[in-house]
């Protein structure tokens, strides 16, 4: 199959020869996947500690022959791109898709709040499962690097980025920075969690790639 990433969005199937809206097809294949009950998720949470069921839930991941699909929706809370998690990989594949949104919580996105960036679907959701969401938002990065066209999203507004403990998390943050001077799209401020500062009496020194969920995990005993 081919979809096009160019307006107005069209797919062709190789075999079959149908064609039409990639939007539509990626909403559809999303509604017609299985959902995972509570149990199901709860058997998740076992092995991904730090994320709570009801989390998962509401982030509306889907089972699949393939493995689970996690939606990434735009502002309006349309499904716009998939990602699937592989169990051999320990990691999220994105799927063939018209846009290149690699931003998960925009369907919740808020005017005017402070922004709180994590790196990763499962630090997005460590992140909402123990997080007081009273006046801010939370947005997931599909990787550690926020997309250029998304730029204006931040643009006067305080930004929290939680990246993780590594060398890609530290460019992640220096190159959002960079990019909003060089665009002139300015924050009101750019703050980053500094791990050499983060102090674990279970854990010193914190371990290279040590993240959000893993913190979670640290401070409230893996629930």
């Amino acid at each position: 199959m081919e979809i096009s990433s160019a307006p107005p969005h069209q797919f062709q199937c190789w075999h079959c020869k149908t064609t039409g809206n990639a939007f539509t097809l990626i909403n559809k294949y999303y509604s017609e996947l299985p959902k995972f009950t509570i149990n199901d998720l709860k058997e998740i949470t076992t092995k991904k500690k730090g994320i709570k069921a009801h989390v998962l839930f509401q982030c509306g991941i889907r089972s699949s022959s393939h493995g689970l699909v996690w939606p990434v929706k735009n502002t309006s809370g349309g499904v716009v791109s998939l990602y699937r998690f592989s169990e051999k990989h320990n990691t999220f594949f994105s799927t063939p898709k018209p846009c290149a949104l690699s931003i998960i919580g925009l369907e919740s996105y808020k005017a005017e709040v402070p922004v709180w960036i994590t790196e990763g679907h499962w630090d997005y959701a460590a992140f909402l499962s123990h997080a007081d969401l009273t006046g801010l938002t939370v947005l997931g990065l599909c990787g550690s690097s926020w997309p250029s066209n998304k730029l204006n999203l931040l643009e006067n507004r305080e930004i929290i980025f939680l990246a993780d403990n590594d060398d890609a998390g530290k460019k992640g943050v220096q190159s959002l920075a960079i990019r909003m001077k060089k665009m002139g799209s300015l924050p009101s401020s750019l703050k980053f969690i500094n791990w050499n500062n983060v102090s674990l009496p279970s854990i010193d020194p914190l371990p290279d790639k040590f993240d959000i969920r893993d913190l979670c995990v640290e401070l409230y005993h893996g629930t």
